[in-house]
């Protein structure tokens, strides 16, 4: 029963933040133009179905399968060619998305070199999730799991163990690490690779141009430390996602029982690339725009100060010049200034 309630809120969540970066993406003509855009609209649109399919979670599985399944193998084998081809597409596009930021930053392409070759970011991702999604309709892998329908074999386990005849999904160990984890495992060494590569270029860049500021002058690190923190969040949200399922499959490959928690961890945080995604690309730059918004409240809150108290001890040193003319030329009273600048009176008998 948990495993089919918990991946519904958090694709619910994940629905949301990947349906806002479309929406900012496409009502802006300015950022439709630009390539980085474009790969973060597509991720989003591959992960938004890839969260729909796990808000539906359980529903299409065959009848008394699961909790709340009440669907059956053709059901199961739609939403598993949906879920297939989601779910490496979206992994597939964020590893476009470290290739991009390796290519304009470490490569210095430009936004018309990179627009020339646009097309070969989004034929890698296509490929892999129609090309693995249809093989794996071919050779009937889709079949019920825990909270979902994907590739699996009917009985379970009977395709790690030759002696117990598949109904469904002979080849189904085989073709998770051929379409699926072989891919994610590579991805995420690959993406801290080149993440990696990215902010070295950016520091070093920086470094040069410190030999030209004079002795004294603050070394900032600002530009590195935008560029380079904009990619890690990406990276970061990537590893979060996909880390429990590389868990659960490590598992599975020691021989290992699965505890009931790492079940849970796996499908509350599977679904939610599209929550990290949205709080990144429009949280993130939100959040810049209101600390900067409150710099300059403070920075102009205190050049109003300091002119306020300028203007005072402007009136003040007039009130004390106009106040000692007067006195100077009266016979009764002498002065003596202090060394605070303040005129001390002294009466005279």
């Amino acid at each position: 029963k948990t495993l089919a309630i918990a991946p519904k809120f958090a694709a619910a969540m994940s629905i949301i933040g990947s349906g806002l970066i479309v929406h900012s993406i496409l009502k802006s003509p300015n950022r439709r133009r630009l390539v980085y855009h474009r790969l973060v609209m597509s991720m989003s649109i591959s992960d938004l179905i890839s969260s729909t399919v796990f808000f539906i979670s359980t529903w299409p599985l065959p009848e008394g399968s699961a909790y709340w399944a009440i669907g059956n193998q053709t059901t199961c084998d739609i939403f598993g060619f949906v879920n297939q081809g989601s779910a490496i597409t979206t992994p597939s596009y964020n590893t476009m998305l470290c290739i991009y930021y390796y290519l304009v930053v470490s490569r210095s392409w430009s936004e018309r070199k990179v627009g020339e070759a646009q097309y070969l970011f989004h034929i890698w991702p296509l490929f892999m999730g129609i090309g693995s999604a249809t093989t794996g309709l071919f050779f009937k892998l889709y079949n019920p799991g825990s909270f979902n329908c994907w590739i699996g074999a009917v009985p379970k386990g009977c395709d790690q163990d030759p002696e117990v005849g598949c109904t469904r999904g002979r080849l189904a160990y085989i073709f998770r690490w051929a379409f699926f984890y072989g891919w994610i495992w590579f991805y995420f060494l690959l993406n801290a690779a080149l993440i990696g590569k990215v902010y070295y270029t950016v520091l070093k860049q920086e470094k040069k141009i410190d030999k030209y500021k004079s002795e004294g002058e603050s070394r900032d690190r600002k530009r590195s430390r935008s560029v380079g923190n904009q990619a890690l969040w990406f990276l970061l949200a990537y590893y979060l996602t996909f880390l429990p399922g590389t868990t659960v499959r490590s598992m599975q490959l020691r021989g290992t029982a699965i505890p009931p928690w790492i079940l849970i961890w796996f499908a509350i945080f599977f679904p939610l690339q599209g929550f990290f995604n949205g709080l990144i690309y429009l949280g993130l730059p939100a959040w810049r725009r209101y600390r900067k918004k409150q710099q300059g409240q403070r920075l102009s809150s205190r050049k109003s100060w300091s002119g306020s108290a300028a203007n005072v001890h402007s009136i003040d040193k007039n009130v004390k010049d106009n106040f000692l003319h007067r006195k100077r030329n009266s016979k009764s009273w002498s002065y003596v200034e202090s060394n605070n600048g303040t005129a001390q009176l002294l009466g005279t008998i």
